[in-house]
């Protein structure tokens, strides 16, 4: 009783506490809350009460200065009126965080991984207080480019404790603004009305998820183009504070005969869990204190438990175009036709903000042939002709581009309008881009810039077969800065902002390229006129098989290919684009299914991935290959391949009738890839593939809370050894 009383006028009195912007933190005490860490004692106290959408800034002790050692607890107590919420906002973060780069939860990681610092966020309060027992969200640490930046609460209170332990450190803390925000005028809310029989949802709110729900789901919209609606917004469920445990929500777009969907992700924050594995299972299991150290990270968005797919048609059958998870700031996806379907889909914890998108229905219009851009119309199945095989046909076309490209003075002032071009897969999905008045010399002072775009799973894929460009000093073959010369520079677009592949000048020729989603730019620019060179000459193609010319593609992945023993005994599988620069943020899956006794051996012949050996992963900015003999899990007793190999050990063999071999890239450098032959071989050993050979989606289930993933037709002691692991959590 006498501890209930306490308790009420400690609140009374934190809600008559306010302070001004700037704060010294450690003033008050809260007797109200513990700490759960050795030598507990009251937590100090830091109070910001609304007075009307008032807002003001947050600053942990010290900032811009270190923060102190071994702060037991601080709580940033935020307290709004009735009807509002608050809005935090960092705009510095930084820290200590061992042993990883990413948000992380307690519950998730091994002692030696956990945040000794942290921030933890208790968003869901009921009232102003918290105790040792209290629910929170999650811990945060590490730096600004780690964490989510806005936090909402789902009510009128929220609470931050900070703590920091007495190892050393030299981290600046944090700063942040708060807002106290009106709930209603503020979040998504929806209604629902009857019209003609139909149930029509009515949004109200800043976060308005246009479309219409279907009757009897929590977050099913469709979305059908019409005369008047052409664009609006979807989010993720209770956007902008966090999407609930267990979500599962589909939008589903139609267009008007002849239209095409554009969705662009401006916000993506998804929880993401490392899934490791030991030696010998199947299924996974979450991390946890005592786990065996032979262990490794697995961040692939394609096992991820809170994702976004993006399928190119109508339903889930359709290709995936787009598979996203983890942190991002700007995705952007284009069906290749009227229907895009995605799937949204979240596990039971450790919920984070969600997405924010905007959709758009629109139409590319056939544009006139460029002067200097001759469109091919050849076409091979539904992909496009590559640049190697549109090559071929360069003394065919020789004729038609030189009728085609007018004589131009090389001194005429309308050249930089004229070489600037568009240029769209609608239009044609291969041709050629020269520079002005090739093979003429080219104008002095003059900048073209030719802009690719494809939709679905196109990547633009660009090989140069001229390149002569004015270079004034040094060796020419061998240029080694371009700063002052004649230039082709090729970008990319990495969380939608451009981002320079190469630049290339003098005379020496560019490896083959490839984007990494749907766009690319080449940008010519000439500083001087020089009578002698003749510039450059270059084909592209949009093609929907990323230059792998071998396997069966698979629907289930972006970029994968099934290899069967039944077809073809042996054959070769390449990286992506190769032998040009595998494309950067990608990953292809090659699956080998052999026949019964069969085993597939693989045998790389050229391998050139950039990463450090011997550990070949994300920690160490590794592009890698990685080999199971599992179809959902790595294996852990096979190792990676990274860096330049040559000689002997470049040859793997799988242990049964199935075998899978993933090649990854991230977003920072790039090499000339792999090229590897397979066959398959007959043995005495009559084990069963871990997967049979078939295209059907997997049921998932929930295991000790985590989803393992079966495949219809799999063997029955797959699915023993799973329930055995969930008998044993």
């Amino acid at each position: 009783m006498m501890v209930n009383i306490l308790q009420g006028i400690i609140l009374a009195l934190t809600y008559s506490i306010h302070l001004s912007n700037a704060v010294n933190p450690a003033k008050e005490n809260c007797l109200t809350y513990e700490s759960n860490y050795p030598k507990t004692r009251a937590c100090e106290c830091v109070v910001y009460q609304s007075y009307g959408n008032s807002r003001g800034k947050f600053t942990s002790p010290n900032f811009p200065e270190t923060y102190p050692r071994n702060i037991n607890c601080i709580l940033y107590t935020f307290i709004g009126d009735l009807g509002e919420i608050i809005e935090l906002s960092f705009l510095e973060f930084d820290l200590k965080m061992p042993g990883q780069d990413r948000l992380l939860s307690i519950s998730r990681v091994s002692a030696a991984n956990r945040c000794t610092d942290f921030l933890k966020f208790f968003l869901d309060l009921d009232r102003a207080e918290v105790n040792q027992y209290s629910s929170w969200n999650y811990e945060v640490c590490g730096n600004i480019s780690t964490i989510q930046k806005k936090h909402y609460s789902s009510g009128r209170s929220l609470i931050l404790e900070f703590h920091s332990d007495t190892g050393p450190g030299n981290y600046t803390g944090f700063r942040g603004i708060f807002q106290f925000l009106d709930k209603n005028s503020y979040l998504q809310r929806s209604s629902v009305s009857q019209t003609a029989g139909r149930e029509i949802m009515v949004h109200e709110g800043k976060f308005v998820t246009n479309g219409v729900r279907d009757p009897g789901t929590p977050c099913t919209y469709s979305y059908i183009s019409t005369n008047s609606t052409k664009t609006g917004g979807l989010f993720s469920p209770r956007y902008p504070q966090n999407y609930p445990p267990g979500a599962s929500c589909q939008f589903i777009f139609e267009g008007l005969p002849g239209e095409k969907v554009k969705v662009e992700f401006e916000n993506i924050q998804l929880h993401h869990v490392d899934k490791r594995y030991q030696i010998g299972t199947k299924c996974p299991i979450e991390v946890a204190d005592g786990l065996s150290t032979d262990t490794r990270t697995n961040p692939s968005c394609d096992e991820s438990y809170d994702a976004i797919l993006v399928h190119d048609g109508i339903d889930k059958s359709a290709n995936v175009i787009g598979i996203f998870c983890d942190v991002h700031n700007t995705q952007v996806v284009k069906s290749s036709g009227r229907y895009m379907y995605i799937d949204f889909y979240s596990d039971d914890k450790d919920e984070r903000q969600g997405f924010a998108a905007k959709y758009t229905f629109f139409t590319e219009h056939q544009t006139t042939a460029d002067s200097r851009t001759t469109p091919s119309t050849g076409m091979k199945n539904s992909n496009a002709e590559s640049v190697i095989e549109k090559t071929k046909m360069r003394d065919v076309n020789a004729a038609a581009t030189e009728i085609l490209v007018p004589s131009m003075d090389p001194t005429n002032s309308n050249a930089s309008t004229n070489c600037n071009r568009h240029i769209s897969s609608a239009d044609g999905k291969n041709g050629t881009i020269t520079s002005p008045n090739y093979p003429n010399p080219y104008p002095g002072d003059i900048t073209c810039r030719f802009t690719f775009e494809g939709s679905g799973p196109e990547r633009v894929q660009l090989r140069f077969t001229h390149m002569d460009l004015y270079f004034p000093g040094g060796n020419a073959a061998k240029p080694h800065d371009c700063q002052a010369a004649d230039s082709v520079t090729i970008t990319i677009y990495i969380n939608g902002e451009p981002t320079d592949l190469d630049t290339k000048c003098g005379r020496e020729l560019p490896p083959m390229y490839m984007s990494n989603e749907h766009r690319m730019t080449v940008v010519f620019r000439s500083l001087t006129y020089s009578h002698t060179v003749t510039g450059f000459q270059a084909d592209y193609a949009f093609v929907r098989n990323f230059g792998i010319s071998t396997g069966e593609p698979d629907s289930r992945y972006l970029c994968g290919f099934n290899y069967k023993s039944i077809l073809a005994s042996s054959g070769f599988f390449t990286s992506p684009n190769y032998p040009g620069k595998y494309p950067r943020i990608t990953e292809c899956h090659y699956l080998f299914y052999g026949q019964k006794g069969e085993k597939v051996i693989i045998d790389f012949t050229k391998f050139e991935v950039d990463g450090v050996k011997p550990n070949c992963d994300e920690e160490h900015k590794s592009d890698y290959v990685s080999f199971s003999n599992f179809f959902t899990t790595q294996d852990r007793k096979m190792d990676r391949f990274c860096g330049l190999r040559t000689g002997k050990n470049n040859t793997v063999k799988s242990d049964g009738e199935f075998f899978k071999v993933t090649f990854k890239s991230n977003g920072i450098y790039d090499a000339l890839g792999f090229m590897a032959k397979y066959r398959f071989v007959q043995t005495n050993n009559k084990q069963s593939p871990d997967v049979p050979k078939t295209s059907k989606a997997p049921r998932t289930y929930t295991i000790g809370g985590d989803s393992c993933s079966l495949y219809e037709h799999s063997q029955q002691w797959t699915s023993i050894l799973c329930l055995l692991v969930f008998f044993l959590l």
